[in-house]
């Protein structure tokens, strides 16, 4: 699937580090199988809130980072993310 098109599902914001155009092969929200070939989605959980470990999947190499906070997408704009 594209990066493009996760980005237009409802609620999710996006802060991309790579081509929109570019073919993801795996999106997870778990920051820890996040890799240079795995995009990360923060969803907001019932027992914590993927968008504290936003940091680590950037770390991790994903290609992309797709939030759904406002605050935390104005954060990562910011930073170039």
């Amino acid at each position: 699937m594209r990066l493009a098109r996760v980005a237009t599902r409802p609620g999710v914001r996006r802060a991309h580090r790579s081509d929109p155009e570019r073919e993801l092969e795996r999106l997870h929200c778990d920051s820890r199988r996040a890799d240079a070939q795995t995009a990360f989605l923060a969803l907001a959980g019932l027992r914590t809130d993927g968008h504290r470990y936003v940091e680590a999947a950037r770390r991790a190499g994903a290609p992309a980072l797709f939030v759904s906070e406002p605050d935390v997408y104005e954060r990562l704009v910011a930073q170039g993310g």
